[in-house]
């Protein structure tokens, strides 16, 4: 039984498709904005570094906010 997930894993690895071009159960109207959307949030992407994690306020704000709750704990 214990190995019944990984059976599972494993034929949805084989099933499934790594390109929207080739997923044969999608319509093509579902491919078109699929991809639509995937090129849009590329172009936006933003360049990640641990720099400008530290100048993001909200880093702090979290930050604080788990400090505060693990000394609570």
């Amino acid at each position: 039984m214990s190995a019944s997930p990984n059976c599972r894993c494993v034929v949805l690895l084989l099933v499934l498709n790594d390109k929207i071009a080739n997923a044969g159960w999608l319509s093509e109207s579902d491919k078109k904005m699929l991809q639509r959307n995937i090129d849009a949030d590329s172009a936006q992407a933003e360049d990640h570094s641990v720099a400008g994690a530290f100048r993001n306020p909200k880093v702090w704000i979290l930050s604080a906010a788990y400090f505060g709750f693990i000394m609570g704990l």
